[in-house]
């Protein structure tokens, strides 16, 4: 609760947003509303009005592919966003301290050009979500 509350108060985060389902232990010791967006890539997402945002990292996730979805329903997703972002904080989450933690969460913050529009990776066509 401590490490959130300072990075809540050093980056100035208003709203928090998760790209799929978030664990639930970070979800309650974050203790503010996370509205839940898809995974960018899998669909159209609309990320007007969003500048920090969260995923779930999962122990056997790799640079290519990652788990995705909730309960039962994990499936593999492209690991890669579309867009720049910086990372905040990677926070362990594990309900006991492990060497290398079975889920960890990713805070970012979308990286944005002069006039406000979403960078997107190089390697994508730029485009434009409403």
């Amino acid at each position: 609760t401590p490490t959130l509350a300072t990075i809540k108060a050093r980056y100035r985060v208003e709203r928090l947003v998760s790209l799929g389902p978030i664990y639930h232990r970070f979800a309650y010791y974050y203790g503010d509303p996370i509205d839940e967006l898809p995974w960018p890539g899998e669909t159209d997402v609309d990320l007007n009005g969003v500048e920090y945002f969260c995923f779930d990292v999962l122990r056997g996730d790799t640079r290519e592919h990652r788990a995705f979805g909730r309960g039962r329903s994990f499936r593999p997703v492209p690991a890669q966003l579309p867009f720049e972002w910086t990372e905040v904080a990677r926070l362990a989450c594990d309900p006991q301290r492990r060497r290398i933690a079975n889920r960890t969460v990713v805070i970012g913050r979308i990286n944005r050009d002069a006039r406000g529009r979403i960078a997107w990776r190089a390697d994508r066509v730029e485009r434009r979500i409403r």
